[in-house]
């Protein structure tokens, strides 16, 4: 049985506005534990333009590994088609990693699955239904993969 969601369209995009509203609140020594569990602050330079840009996105961490997912049409992780340095705020703690890019279907569907199992308010972001017990229903996994991108970040002492 497969509960039923209202997905926001797929071309949905937090506003400036919002971005800037979360990143305070992650910056904010009380207030960031109502997000920073699933939410962190991405701070990288632009390999076109050399400008520093950060950005809140959502993460899963796992040891010094982050993934970070996002939506194919966002321009931001083309940034990372090569290898980069960035800087993470997570929980309010500055770490260092270098991020890479992934496209490739067979990377993206247990990244995206194990990112629906631990956090499946996640699911309607991506138009992914959830089966019983909050698990992702894999043919959507599946079909949703190739539109999504994953920034792995390896994260350095």
């Amino acid at each position: 049985m497969f509960n039923t969601t209202t997905p926001r369209p797929w071309e949905w995009s937090p506003s400036p506005s919002s971005n800037a509203v979360v990143s305070f609140l992650l910056h904010t020594p009380l207030l960031h534990r109502l997000m920073s569990n699933q939410i962190m602050l991405l701070t990288y330079t632009g390999r076109k333009s050399g400008k520093r840009y950060t950005i809140p996105v959502g993460y899963v961490r796992e040891g010094q590994t982050v993934t970070i997912l996002t939506k194919w049409f966002r321009g931001w992780w083309r940034n990372f088609a090569d290898a980069a340095p960035v800087e993470l705020l997570i929980q309010r703690r500055t770490y260092h990693g270098t991020a890479k890019a992934h496209i490739d279907e067979e990377t993206i569907v247990p990244l995206l699955a194990e990112a629906i199992t631990q956090y499946p308010n996640q699911a309607t972001f991506y138009g992914i239904r959830l089966a019983d017990e909050n698990k992702p229903n894999m043919d959507d996994v599946r079909r949703t993969a190739p539109k999504v991108v994953a920034v792995r970040v390896t994260l350095v002492e």
